[in-house]
This record gives C-alpha cells, structure tokens and sequence, in this order.
C-alpha cells in the first residue's frame, strides 16, 4: 500500500475517442509551494472510465492537492452560453482567441469525460484538491511559451509520443522543471 504523505497533481484533457489526456505528477513542497518530483503517468486513454481508473491507481492512498481539467466548471444562460471569463480571455489574448468557444458550440466528450471526474472528484475524501478549469489554447501565450525555458526543462519530444501534445498543452512543462531528463517516461499503475 502506498504511503498517505504522497501528494499527487492531475491535468485531463477529455479528447474522445480514445484521446482522453491524462497526467499525473508527484509533488513535494518545497519553500511553501508544490513542485513536481516526478511524472507517474503521461499518456492517452480510451475514455473518461480509464482515466479514472488510472489515476485512482496511481494515486492510490496518497493526497490530490491540484487538478487541471480542460471542461466547464461554470455555465452561463446568455447567448450561446457565453461567460463572462471566455469573452475577456478572448479580448485579451487575441493569438488563440479562436481556441476559446462558445459553451453551446463545444465537442461532448469535453463536457461529458470532464463532468464525470469533477464527479469523481466530489466524492474523493481530498476533492481533488484545488479544482480549476485548464485551457490548453493558452500554452501559445507568450507567457507559457517563457515559463518552458531553462537548462533542467522536460522536453516534450521525449516524452510518451500519445501524451506529448498534451503535456505540452497543458502546460505542464512550468510544473516540471526540475525533473530531470531521464524521468520523462511514465510508469504503468
């Protein structure tokens, strides 16, 4: 059994059929803020089902203190679904402006997959730690593409050919800093 003091981050993209993006990072705390030890898992899975599953196995006793979900954790009755935060992303970040759609006008499986793990989450004993809403569009902002720089950073060619694109996307490269080159596979739960 694994010990209760591991703490673990989480990032899902919910791509349908079988594009399910799923990472999960060991973290330690380090001067009072959580940086990643090492990938646990990195890859893409058939469905929403998997996803739980496999970070339920790699988790398993252990803490969630963050989880990236790219899915509505909010809604909005106006025109086409249209939320106040959308319209300002859109505004103010004009390179992916075209990333950052309409509720109304979005694929299922991003509102299904990512609807039944904030439920899976409610009904972990952590919550899943803090919940936000992920974007990947927004790792072509000049920000992200300044936070991926540095000597010790995780390329994502080496990574998992099926999570690349999302560890990339999801921005996870900021997280992982430290982790050194020859742990850039995932292990299987």
């Amino acid at each position: 059994m694994q010990p209760v003091d591991r703490h673990f981050v989480v990032g899902y993209d919910p791509g349908g059929n079988g594009r399910h993006g799923l990472a999960v990072l060991q973290v330690q705390q380090q001067r009072g803020l959580w940086v990643a030890s090492h990938i646990v898992a990195l890859k893409a899975l058939p469905d929403a089902q998997a996803v739980i599953a496999c970070a339920e196995a790699c988790i398993g006793s252990g803490t969630l203190v963050a989880t990236g979900i790219d899915t509505l954790t909010a809604w909005s009755g106006g025109p086409s679904g249209w939320r106040q935060a959308d319209l300002w992303l859109r505004e103010r970040y004009p390179a992916v402006k075209n990333s950052v759609a309409s509720p109304n006008s979005l694929f299922g499986s991003m509102s299904i997959g990512g609807g039944l793990l904030l439920h899976w989450l409610s009904q972990r004993q952590d919550h899943g730690g803090v919940v936000t809403e992920a974007h990947p569009g927004f790792a072509t902002t000049p920000c992200a593409r300044s936070c991926t720089r540095g000597p010790n950073m995780l390329s994502t060619a080496s990574a998992p050919r099926a999570g690349a694109g999302f560890f990339r996307r999801w921005g996870w490269v900021c997280l992982t800093r430290r982790v050194p080159r020859t742990q850039t596979t995932a292990s299987t739960p």
